[in-house]
């Protein structure tokens, strides 16, 4: 029987990358199920996350910083070493770029937003009319490690690792987010014209209503269903954790 195909996205700041890859059981058992074909981006900036400050990666952040812990190390990473420590994924396409700090609002970074639609939009490269559709996208990040059974996707669905109600509001985890090919087109956009789409998800009615309580996961699911999508994502039954330097 002919396998379905499956787009593996990776994109965000390089972390971890070839221990990810170790500890990771989910790609290989994708590889196994899917004819899997690699896009990546990745910017060159690397913020290195911590035993000492991974309490503010999944608590709360301090007001002072709004994003970023105290004393957070960002460090310059090199195009030549992020391309070595992926080519362990054998990309169909990967690009690095230097981090463009006017993606950023206030102190929010939006650039992980931007990496996974570049490495996305990657898929069709110049020509959006003949771009290669793939049955199913899995949409990544470098140091997520997971173990467990794979998710069996269905039409008009996405799934992610964990749905919550936090502060009575809707959450579907950002680690990755996987499903059928059409429900990631909006990315493409938010490759193509990152500025405007920065705006157009300040101006979002769910995320305006959310007013200070808006994380990243939330941006996330306005970015890919146009509000909370509550109806959309379905939570897998994959154990998964977030390496750390």
């Amino acid at each position: 029987m002919k396998k379905k195909t499956l787009a593996y996205i990776i994109g965000g700041e390089a972390r971890l990358v070839a221990e990810t890859f170790r500890q990771d059981e989910i790609y290989q058992q994708l590889c196994e199920k899917y004819k899997v074909h690699t896009y990546i981006h990745s910017w060159t900036q690397l913020g290195r996350w911590t035993k000492a400050n991974e309490k503010y990666r999944f608590g709360t952040r301090p007001e002072t910083s709004k994003f970023y812990p105290p004393d957070f190390e960002i460090v310059k990473n090199y195009r030549e070493v992020i391309m070595e420590e992926y080519s362990i994924y054998n990309p169909r396409f990967i690009e690095v770029e230097d981090y463009d700090t006017s993606f950023n609002v206030d102190n929010f970074p939006c650039g992980q937003y931007i990496s996974r639609a570049k490495a996305f939009r990657s898929i069709a490269g110049f020509n959006l009319k003949n771009a290669e559709e793939y049955d199913y996208v899995w949409l990544g990040r470098s140091d997520a490690a997971g173990k467990g059974q794979l998710p069996n996707f269905q039409k008009g669905k996405i799934h992610c690792p964990e749905i919550s109600f936090d502060d009575n509001i809707f959450r579907a985890e950002d680690w990755y987010y996987a499903g059928p090919y059409d429900m990631f087109k909006n990315l493409v956009v938010w490759a193509d014209d990152p500025i405007t789409s920065i705006q157009s998800i300040i101006n979002n009615p769910w995320i305006m209503e959310l007013g200070d309580r808006v994380k990243n996961t939330h941006v996330w699911q306005a970015i890919l269903t146009g509000d909370a999508g509550e109806n959309i994502f379905l939570r897998d039954e994959i154990k998964w954790k977030l390496l750390t330097y």
